[in-house]
């Protein structure tokens, strides 16, 4: 009995590129990295945002474009952006 692919005649593989091997959420991540500066920072202009809270939401687009341009895996990058996030806050207790 022919396999299916007998049947079909073999049809040539395509050699192109499969779309399914691009990997989306790194190039999400880094997309979104790139672009969020730009609306966190008019947001953060504000007198009235302490100084702690900038610090945490300033690490959130340096975490995704870390992310983004390494091989890791995403609690990897998420405990490198935890750190990142500690060692602020200790520095802004720190300082004041």
């Amino acid at each position: 009995m022919p396999s299916k692919r007998e049947l079909i005649d073999n049809p040539p593989r395509n050699n192109g590129l499969s779309w399914s091997e691009i990997q989306w959420g790194r190039i999400s991540a880094f997309l979104i990295g790139i672009s969020s500066p730009f609306l966190i920072f008019p947001l953060l202009n504000s007198q009235w945002v302490p100084s702690w809270m900038i610090a945490v939401t300033l690490t959130i687009p340096m975490i995704l474009l870390y992310y983004g341009f390494t091989q890791i895996s995403r609690r990897e990058a998420l405990k490198a952006g935890m750190g990142m996030i500690v060692a602020s806050l200790v520095e802004i207790h720190m300082l004041s």
